[in-house]
């Protein structure tokens, strides 16, 4: 069977068959591929005189487009030939969830021994412990952490690829041009 003109397909393997091109964001000439240009017009690059695109799939996943304007789209409004997403995330402290590091401390006069002991306030601080102090049990007397000490701060870019499988995508570039409804 004959494929539709710029119909996409993922194939297991690393080559373009006959009438076949990787979608791989190439700038081409209209002039070349006349009926294929008329079906992806600027969507995915080119100058719109002499040159269109095609679409660029390496690294990335397919999204549909939502084509029934009276459904609401599940991950809002995409437009054929939008791109978007990142293979990783930084996570700082605008994208965190609020939450405490809350701990335990004393402001009762301390021993420098941590052995089976909780951070405490050595005599002469203002808020910032001067020299390792500690006191082995919390009294009444706790204190909060200056802030300083139980800020997060922004992290290591961290993976966010879904579990996948690596195929190349081909688009047609001979085949049916697809009929209109």
């Amino acid at each position: 069977m004959d494929p539709f003109l710029g119909e996409i397909r993922l194939f297991p393997w690393g080559w373009a068959p006959s009438g076949w091109l990787p979608c791989e964001g190439q700038i081409l000439p209209f002039n070349t591929y006349v009926a294929l240009a008329s079906l992806l017009g600027t969507r995915f690059g080119g100058n719109g005189s002499t040159t269109f695109g095609l679409p660029d799939l390496r690294g990335r996943t397919a999204i549909g487009q939502n084509l029934v304007a009276s459904t609401n789209p599940v991950l809002g409004v995409h437009a054929l030939g939008s791109a978007g997403g990142s293979e990783t995330v930084a996570l700082g402290a605008n994208t965190l969830a609020t939450h405490t590091h809350g701990t335990h401390v004393s402001n009762a006069a301390g021993t420098t021994g941590p052995a089976g002991a909780i951070p405490a306030v050595s005599s002469n601080s203002t808020g910032a412990v001067s020299r390792a102090t500690y006191v082995t049990a919390a009294g009444s007397d706790l204190v909060a952490l200056n802030s300083a000490t139980v800020a997060p701060t922004p992290g290591t870019p961290v993976a966010n690829m879904q579990p996948s499988i690596v195929g190349a995508f081909f688009i047609a570039t001979n085949g049916i041009y697809p009929p209109r409804p």
